[in-house]
């Protein structure tokens, strides 16, 4: 939440959608304060501090910080912040990507989908074709009984 909170709250265009975020911010909604730039860093120190910390804890927290949450530190390069990210990154597992899973995988049934995309164009105008006819054919007759040749 405090992480999405300073992204939206940090932005340079202050529009509609900025001013109703600021009016409830997600810390606000969900956790009922407005301080999460440093309680966020007060549960990092203490998580720090932790003999067996939970490493999927200190791994969420540590992306956060990659991810440019600041908070009290409001400069990125402020040597406190550093410091604690590298503390945090030493302690957690390398972001690993299995490179043999790609990463956009074609739905098994594209190319059937592409041909029902088309088949469905080709009945549509098919469809208008024959009902162009039949109601040509129709207003023919309509204005041939009206003009009494029929």
């Amino acid at each position: 939440c405090a992480l999405l909170d300073e992204s939206v709250l940090n932005r340079e265009k202050t529009d509609d959608g900025w001013h109703t975020w600021q009016q409830d911010p997600l810390q606000a909604h969900f956790f009922g304060t407005l301080n999460a730039g440093e309680e966020l860093w007060e549960r990092i120190r203490e998580q720090l501090k932790l003999p067996a910390p939970d490493v999927a804890v200190l791994t969420c927290l540590c992306r956060t910080l990659q991810l440019g949450f600041t908070g009290q530190y409001r400069s990125q390069d402020d040597e406190r912040r550093e410091d604690v990210i590298r503390a945090l990154t030493a302690r957690v597992p390398a972001f690993t990507f299995a490179q043999d899973a790609p990463v956009v995988v074609r739905a098994p049934g594209y190319r059937a989908g592409r041909t029902m995309y088309w088949l469905s164009w080709v009945a549509g105008i098919v469809t208008l074709a024959g009902l162009w006819c039949v109601l040509s054919s129709v207003l023919a007759d309509q204005v041939a009984r009206l003009t009494g040749q029929g």
